[in-house]
């Protein structure tokens, strides 16, 4: 089908994207599930949400950043004929002839301009909380407030402190409504510039973004006419303000059903729109004692925070407490220095806390996440409240460093050159030698998911860490730092091991390991998590959040 339109569509904007495969056995003929984020999201919103969903669904589940939004290109223009085409040139790149597409408000939007145009690419269609049809009044002029504030915020970094822009940015965003929660989200889009340490950016094109608001929030309606027959699932939030009634007006159910003759409609109790849940400093969306010591997550290595953002939500909304996720040094979007010492990141760590005026913390850390935050604990007392550790002692891993340096000897060894401008050719060959190190397609997706396309230079891939100084100081980081024999932390720790860890080959922890926990940390509890590994929180999230939450409230 073709569109009644006259407009003409330019070249196709690069987008980024990440894939996930399921670690079991599963069908490659099966079409993909494709993600498509709300509007100033990004596709790392649904990091966690997609690797249950493959897992669920023993399927592949590919998230995209749409133009001017995350790691993809710019363009001046947000025209949503304009989005379907980025989409399809990335299908047909990665030669996804059909699919099925789940979208989240503008997401959606794109998702459902694609079915009518190009139903033969698309097996069907799940909406969040959006309607083919003009989106409410009051949602709109919302959105157009908390752009229009960003818009107007002097972004230089004269003290080189993107924090303290940030606090003068917040009382000027919550002026637009009574949320605490989106006026964070909007502030924490805002970051340090790539190109200038002293200017501040947005993650999105807040320009392109301001021009076309009309456009993004409205319907095409030159699309009247045009049907996709097959099936679709719309799931709508009780609480969302598109539904003021908490359902679907008869206005919005007449407009869905024309378009989408046989969609099935779903609403969920004490929800709203996707976006209005994404808190990225993590409070709690109820009432609750700002008094109280927040929960710092430290990520594993070659990680980022965005690993923990949907699992920090819930915890955040389960404990009652800010959750703060942070990007340790040479990882993410944190700073590249030469080094990697654990005493080095334990000050990176104490420096930001600092910032951000937080005298005391509970810790939660994730591999060397957890070695930082064991480091700091000893080093630190008075900062600590608690400390859950997952999976990780205090001392050396054998087993675990080799497959660790081998994965990265794979990537060091690749050419990251991409002369076809083809990121996926360059993770198709890198696939077959990082399932060289070890049995895990898991472990071999998560290390060529690391690879993408240089800030600096589009035909040059790159990793999203600083893979020569984790390698250099590969011995250090997967060492214990014997210097610390003495000191000991007494305050309260809860262990949490992965029956199934490299780290514990028994499936419990041996008497030496038992031994150096206790050493240092007298009063450690031990539990231990079946059908887990290394990374407990990825393979049983439901029962490590269970640990956590007892844990913390116990204290």
């Amino acid at each position: 089908m073709t569109s009644k339109s006259k407009y003409t569509l330019r070249s196709a904007v690069e987008l980024a994207y990440s894939q996930y495969l399921p670690e079991e056995e599963w069908n490659k003929e099966s079409s993909p599930l494709v993600i498509l984020h709300c509007l100033c999201g990004s596709r790392g919103d649904w990091h966690t949400l997609s690797e249950k969903l493959a897992k669920l669904l023993k399927r592949e589940v590919l998230t995209i950043d749409l133009r001017n939004h995350g790691e993809s290109g710019h363009a001046p223009s947000m025209q949503y004929k304009e989005m379907v085409h980025d989409v399809i040139t990335l299908l047909d790149k990665l030669n996804i002839a059909k699919a099925h597409f789940l979208g989240s408000s503008m997401g959606a939007s794109v998702m459902m301009t694609l079915a009518l145009l190009h139903p033969h690419r698309v097996h069907s269609l799940i909406s969040e909380d959006t309607t083919p049809c003009k989106i409410s009044g009051s949602l709109k002029s919302i959105i157009r407030g908390y752009l229009e504030v960003l818009a107007s915020l002097d972004m230089s970094l004269p003290d080189g402190s993107l924090e303290n822009l940030k606090e003068r940015a917040l009382p000027e965003l919550e002026k637009v409504e009574q949320s605490r929660g989106h006026s964070m989200f909007f502030a924490r889009n805002i970051i340090v510039s790539k190109d200038d340490s002293n200017t501040a950016t947005c993650t999105f094109n807040l320009q392109a973004i301001l021009k076309d608001l009309d456009h993004l929030t409205s319907w095409d309606e030159t699309l009247a006419g045009c049907q996709f027959t097959g099936p679709v699932c719309f799931l709508g939030g009780c609480d969302s303000i598109n539904l003021p009634t908490g359902e679907l007006s008869e206005e919005q159910k007449a407009a869905l059903t024309s378009y989408f003759p046989s969609a099935e409609i779903h609403m969920v109790q004490n929800a709203g729109l996707l976006w209005t849940l994404h808190i990225p400093q993590y409070l709690p969306e109820e009432e609750w004692n700002k008094e109280s010591s927040p929960l710092v997550i430290l990520h594993c290595l070659c990680g980022s925070r965005g690993d923990w953002h949907t699992l920090s939500e819930k915890l955040a909304k389960l404990l009652k407490r800010e959750v703060l996720t942070m990007d340790l040094r040479n990882h993410g979007e944190s700073g590249y220095v030469p080094s990697m010492q654990y005493k080095e990141m334990v000050h990176d760590v104490i420096t930001l806390l600092d910032k951000l005026n937080i005298a005391k913390a509970h810790f939660l850390g994730s591999s060397m996440g957890a070695s930082v935050m064991m480091t700091l604990a000893l080093l630190h007392p008075q900062r600590v409240h608690s400390l859950i550790n997952e999976d990780t002692i205090p001392c050396n891993s054998g087993s675990l460093k080799s497959l660790i340096r081998g994965y990265l000897e794979v990537l060091a060894s690749l050419d990251m050159s991409l002369p076809d401008g083809s990121l996926e050719n360059l993770k198709e060959r890198a696939l077959p030698e990082l399932e060289k190190v070890e049995q895990s397609r898991g472990h071999s997706m998560f290390f060529a998911r690391n690879i993408i396309v240089s800030k600096d230079d589009s035909n040059t891939a790159t990793c999203t860490f600083n893979l020569q100084a984790i390698l250099r100081d590969l011995d250090h980081l997967t060492s214990w730092d014997e210097t610390l024999a003495g000191r000991q932390f007494t305050g309260p720790v809860c262990f949490l091991g992965g029956c199934e860890s490299n780290n514990q080959p028994t499936g419990n922890l041996s008497e030496e390991q038992k031994a150096a926990l206790t050493s240092y940390f007298p009063i450690a509890e031990i539990h231990m998590v079946q059908n887990a590994g290394h990374l407990i929180h990825s393979r049983q999230p439901e029962k490590f959040m269970e640990h956590v939450c007892r844990f913390i409230d116990s204290l």
